[in-house]
């Protein structure tokens, strides 16, 4: 019985063959020294199978008898059943430098080892091939091959991947920079060559019955190496890319026009888990953030609240050179801690440390605003003020001191804010004085709403209030409410404290009012 080896003299094609799944096979070694992404990983493995297919092919144009030809069919197929796989899965993480779905390498590596198990039982069922027999041509042996049902499936199989994977490289191509486009088409380029030559083989165009196909690798590993290893552009873009987005503390999501995931960074696949293992999905509730208005007019900001952080979310339109839009960049960054100092800034601006109500400055401020409402409205809404203080407050800080004092502030502020109404404004006018902005009370009313307030002080904290109460009146100014709510506190002390006074009369401006001097 001849073994596998014993085989006829080598024709010129069998040697051609034998250089070629040397030169693979080299490429394939120096790939995996030199391999610092995922399509160097998958362009390893596609030179193996066609290292393991060109010298099955070589080995089977010299073979002497069927029984050596099934065993060299069987060696091709153990490296050509994997080969549409590989090339989907490089294509695949050359167009969107990142892993393949894992889903997916699953389902294309099952499809081939299944090709591989029946080739191995070929003999017994026929299914790829149905019969072998072999013919003489100037010194070399060709096999003719009666296909089965499995190689049509096999067939249909590899002219959809290099169909997927050609559209893929057209893709990078189209989108690549220009300086980038000539390594790219050398890819796009070199996909060609395999696909030509089996289809030439497939229509029984290739002369002696000759598979072409195997003299196409010995165009497309080279080509795919001078890209990939001469201009680096398919090593050296993704991990610098990926370098570069996983080290910011940002999260990066790329979009494109349908709303699916293109690329992402680490944080950002932190922050939406959702993303993860090539999930295309773009997380829902980004998605609606962002169509709540157009995009289509440039960059926009917008403000998600995720988890109990906050985000700034910057949004840019990626457009091709036409201006035609190809998707959006998000950059998501948390701001949690920054609104939370700008709240403490505001709330410092605004409040007033002691006793948490607005302060001096906010209190006059709404005066102002309430009064420029007053004169730009047509009618007029009743608006009166009530300025009150603690009386006695000195004689308590001189003998119980000054946390005594601030206690007792802390706790009349706290007491009146909880009673205070969507139509009133409270807050500290300076020292131990208060003031009140009232909003739709006749004067009736306001005298009533001051009794209630004295009353409640007097009531829950032992404490007694001098007020002073005055209403809007024609031309007036907050200056010249100011001074009749305080003319009214003043008489209020002269007629023995723990009282209320109102003021409805103009002053002659030039009495001093206390903290308008």
């Amino acid at each position: 019985m001849l073994s596998p080896f014993d085989s006829l003299p080598f024709t010129m094609y069998s040697w051609f063959m034998f250089s070629g799944a040397v030169l693979s096979l080299s490429l394939c070694l120096y790939s995996l020294l030199q391999r610092t992404s995922h399509v160097g990983f998958w362009y390893s493995y596609l030179c193996l199978g066609e290292t393991i297919y060109t010298f099955g092919y070589g080995m089977e144009l010299a073979c002497k008898t069927v029984t050596q030809t099934h065993f060299w069919l069987t060696l091709e197929m153990l490296g050509g059943a994997y080969l549409p796989g590989l090339v989907i899965l490089m294509a695949y993480t050359y167009r969107y430098h990142t892993k393949a779905p894992p889903w997916l390498t699953a389902l294309l590596l099952t499809i081939s080892s299944a090709t591989l198990a029946i080739q191995f039982g070929n003999e017994n069922h026929g299914l790829i091939f149905k019969s072998v027999e072999l013919t003489q041509h100037d010194g070399m042996s060709v096999s003719l091959l009666e296909f089965g049902p499995w190689f049509y499936v096999h067939m249909v199989y590899a002219n959809i991947a290099m169909t997927v994977s050609t559209c893929l490289f057209y893709q990078c191509w189209k989108s690549a920079p220009k300086k980038h486009q000539h390594q790219v088409f050398l890819i796009l380029l070199g996909s060609l060559p395999p696909w030509i030559f089996y289809l030439i083989y497939l229509f029984n165009w290739a002369p002696y019955g000759l598979d072409l196909s195997a003299f196409g690798f010995l165009l497309t590993g080279p080509m795919y190496a001078y890209s990939l290893f001469r201009y680096r552009f398919a090593d050296l873009l993704p991990v610098a890319q990926a370098q570069v987005l996983d080290n910011i503390d940002e999260g990066v999501i790329v979009l494109d026009t349908q709303w699916r995931v293109v690329d992402n960074n680490i944080r950002a696949r932190q922050l939406f888990p959702v993303i993860q293992d090539g999930n295309e999905n773009c997380p829902p509730q980004l998605q609606m953030l962002l169509q709540q208005d157009s995009l289509s007019d440039g960059n926009s900001t917008k403000w998600l609240h995720h988890h109990q952080r906050e985000y700034e979310i910057q949004c840019q339109l990626l457009r091709s050179d036409d201006a035609t839009i190809l998707g959006y960049v998000l950059m998501i960054r948390d701001v949690t801690e920054r609104m939370q100092q700008l709240t403490q800034l505001q709330n410092q601006a605004e409040f007033d440390d002691l006793t948490g109500i607005l302060n001096r400055r906010m209190i006059l401020l709404k005066l102002e605003l309430a009064v420029q409402k007053i004169w730009c409205s047509s009618g007029q809404e009743p608006f009166g003020l009530i300025l009150f203080d603690i009386d006695c407050f000195k004689r308590i800080n001189d003998t119980q001191g000054h946390q005594v004092g601030d206690l007792m502030l802390k706790q009349l502020a706290s007491l009146l804010q909880q009673q205070m109404q969507p139509n009133e404004q409270f807050g500290r006018y300076g020292g131990d004085e208060f003031l009140i902005l009232v909003t739709g009370m006749t004067h009736a009313i306001l005298q009533e709403r001051a009794e209630q307030l004295r009353a409640l002080a007097s009531r829950q904290l032992g404490i007694t209030l001098s007020m002073g109460l005055t209403h809007y009146l024609p031309h007036d100014t907050p200056r010249l409410m100011l001074q009749r709510a305080d003319h009214a506190l003043y008489q209020a002390k002269s007629a023995g404290r723990n009282r209320i006074f109102t003021m409805q009369e103009q002053l002659d401006e030039n009495i001093s009012v206390i903290g308008l001097r």
